[in-house]
């Protein structure tokens, strides 16, 4: 068994001494190109209808996708 002085100079090991620069909150000033229009099309409000691709699916395509994807 190991003894009790040993975990602490493991933990000692394990210490950090760099001096991280938090001056600046802004961590990521520049926006990546598209990265702000991608997620304003994740913001809209849910809507009741359902979409484009489903409006032409039967009961029975709908109960096979299910079957398909949440088995």
């Amino acid at each position: 068994m190991a003894s009790p002085s040993a975990g602490a100079d493991l933990e000692q090991s394990l210490l950090s001494f760099e001096k991280l620069d938090r001056a600046s909150p802004d961590l990521w000033p520049e926006q990546m190109p598209g990265v702000a229009e991608f997620a304003a099309s994740f913001k809209s409000p849910i809507t009741s209808s359902p979409p484009k691709w489903m409006a032409e699916l039967e009961k029975d395509d709908i109960d096979m996708l299910k079957g398909i994807y949440c088995a």
